[in-house]
């Protein structure tokens, strides 16, 4: 029997050794694990940054290309050709004694004859009648 006892008594103090063992084993772990989670908030933060600083750096780009195309139109814009064919094309302007001519293709003037018209003079239509209303109420109202 003392023999079991001195056995049981080995084996109770080799546990007291590993368990004493553990707590230093734990707090290593835990103390790395506190260290991972320390280090992976800034990790984070920094790819968050990096993504932002790439699209930042396209959006640059692409705006060193817009602003290339404006400079362009600058320089354009300088030249009085350029400015008078824009008069000429987009704002129907002439110089003293042109005369202006309106082609009307075939498609256009079989609208006319048949009295169709397109959306969009239809909108302009109901746009100025619209106006018309407004302006007539409010002449009656200040007469």
């Amino acid at each position: 029997m003392a023999f079991k006892i001195g056995r049981k008594l080995k084996k109770a103090v080799k546990k007291i050794k590993k368990t004493s063992k553990n707590p230093f084993r734990l707090l290593l772990f835990i103390l790395l694990v506190l260290i991972l989670c320390w280090s992976i908030y800034p990790l984070k933060y920094h790819l968050e940054q990096k993504k932002k600083n790439s699209a930042l750096e396209r959006e640059i780009i692409k705006l060193k290309k817009e602003n290339k195309v404006f400079k362009e139109e600058l320089i354009r814009l300088k030249s009085p050709e350029y400015v008078e064919s824009i008069a000429r094309e987009e704002l129907g302007l002439i110089k003293p004694g042109e005369e202006t001519y309106l082609v009307i293709t075939a498609k256009e003037e079989s609208q006319e004859e048949t009295g169709q018209v397109g959306k969009e003079e239809k909108a302009l239509e109901n746009d100025y009648s619209f106006l018309q209303k407004i302006v007539s109420y409010f002449r009656e109202l200040f007469k």
